[in-house]
């Protein structure tokens, strides 16, 4: 799984990893191992002087939510020789397991792009039937890189992690991801949402429906509505 990513990244012994994300989120592990992996040395931003990195900056990754076309531009035009590649991934899933290389204006939208060797990416309808191309279902991932299930949670575990009917090896499962999306062009997959109201608050998951729950057990509270907006 890692290997597949330190190939995507074109990574070896002469680059630096820049080490954002907080140790509590999933994405600090692949930042970590995949830097031992592939012999890069794993940088920590110097405390208020963020921008000393960036001189030789050759690889932006963004993930976690569907990515901006207008911030797409952006990166590209302040760093024209940069390679910048967006991600879709799960925790459930090894993190990172489609990759799209942004190489001229996005548009309207940018996909998902391509599966990692090591994924197998599925867009399936109701009955668990593969869609035509184009077509919207729930996105599935299957592969080497699928959990196990959630510790101590067996019918969570039961809802989400389901036999693969698309894979021959024994005991292969496929993960449910609740996104919402479609193969497009040149076999891209794009991601168009959810289908629950479950949204991403800077790449974190949040169920608004586990937070009115909450709000509702409280003393002289009737009902909640709970909605995320830009402040």
């Amino acid at each position: 799984v890692l290997g597949d990513l330190v190939a995507a990244y074109r990574l070896s012994g002469q680059d630096r990893v820049l080490q954002l994300a907080p140790l509590s989120t999933d994405t600090s592990l692949e930042q970590i191992f995949v830097s031992l992996l592939s012999g890069a040395a794993l940088v920590l931003p110097p405390p208020g002087q963020p921008d000393r990195l960036l001189d030789s900056l050759r690889l932006m990754i963004t993930g976690g939510d569907r990515a901006d076309p207008a911030d797409c531009a952006a990166a590209r035009r302040a760093r024209p020789g940069a390679q910048l590649i967006n991600a879709y991934g799960l925790t459930e899933t090894a993190i990172t397991s489609v990759l799209h290389e942004v190489t001229d204006d996005p548009g309207a939208s940018v996909p998902a792009g391509r599966p990692l060797g090591h994924a197998q990416v599925l867009v399936l309808g109701r009955n668990l039937g593969p869609v035509p191309d184009g077509t919207i279902g729930e996105i599935y991932v299957g592969g080497r890189g699928v959990a196990l299930g959630y510790l101590g949670a067996p019918d969570l575990t039961a809802e989400r992690f389901l036999p693969n009917p698309y894979s021959t090896g024994p005991g292969a499962r496929m993960y449910r991801t609740g996104d919402l999306g479609r193969w497009g062009p040149g076999g891209r997959l794009e991601v168009l949402g959810r289908i629950d109201r479950q949204v991403k608050v800077r790449g974190y998951r949040v169920d608004p429906a586990e937070i009115e729950h909450v709000l509702a057990a409280g003393p002289g509270v009737a009902d909640a509505a709970v909605t995320v907006r830009e402040l």
